[in-house]
């Protein structure tokens, strides 16, 4: 960038910079919702590996149970 084009926002015209600054406020409405939702996306897959976490766990200590022993002896017997 050439700095020469640059020009400071105290010595811009008052209709330019009230246009800049919709804009940039404008972008940051859209950065904060994304951002927002990515946060909420993440805290859902989290709870639901949480939630399969504790399925797991339940499923492993029913497969070392009695219950699931007399579970497969009914099912072996039916066709």
């Amino acid at each position: 960038m050439n700095d020469k084009n640059l020009i400071p926002f105290n010595k811009l015209p008052i209709k330019r910079h009230k246009e800049i600054s919709r804009l940039g406020g404008l972008a940051s409405g859209v950065e904060r919702r994304k951002n927002r939702d990515f946060i909420i996306l993440a805290q859902e897959y989290l709870f639901r590996a949480n939630i399969i976490d504790e399925e797991l766990e339940y499923y492993k200590k029913w497969k070392r149970s009695k219950a699931r022993k007399e579970y497969l002896k009914r099912t072996e017997n039916k066709p």
